[in-house]
């Protein structure tokens, strides 16, 4: 693997993990109406522990740690040759994002990858032209 493409894997992973970390705190808690409602975020644990991987990186806690973190919460392991896998190890990580029943959705992972296409292109042609990130 490239040194450039390295520095992609990085690089997308860390914009990820400060565009995620803006859509959980924008999403609504429990209970509350979108509208002008605070974060999902209650204690801190879900924002933390959201984390990337590439095949010679674990990027470990976003931030800094809050006292109901564990170690087990970040992503840790190694990705495929050219890939970046993001996300959270916690249990209900993925409940906050696509509902239960009773629970609506607040969709911080797939707002973080769907709605920012636009904005990991251009790390991907910011590497690729050697501007810093």
């Amino acid at each position: 693997m490239s040194v450039t493409s390295k520095k992609n894997l990085e690089s997308l992973g860390l914009k990820w993990q400060e565009i995620a970390t803006t859509e959980v705190n924008k999403q609504p808690r429990m209970g509350e109406k979108a509208k002008g409602a605070m974060g999902a975020v209650d204690t801190g644990r879900l924002r933390a522990s959201l984390s990337y991987i590439t095949n010679n990186k674990q990027s470990g806690f976003n931030g800094s740690r809050v006292p109901e973190s564990q170690d087990k919460d970040v992503l840790t392991g190694r990705s495929g040759k050219d890939e970046v896998i993001v996300g959270s190890n916690i249990n209900y990580a993925l409940y906050v994002d696509q509902c239960t029943k009773k629970m609506a959705k607040r969709p911080y992972l797939t707002n973080s990858v769907a709605n920012y296409l636009d904005d990991y292109k251009t790390v991907v042609t910011d590497v690729r032209n050697g501007r810093r990130i």
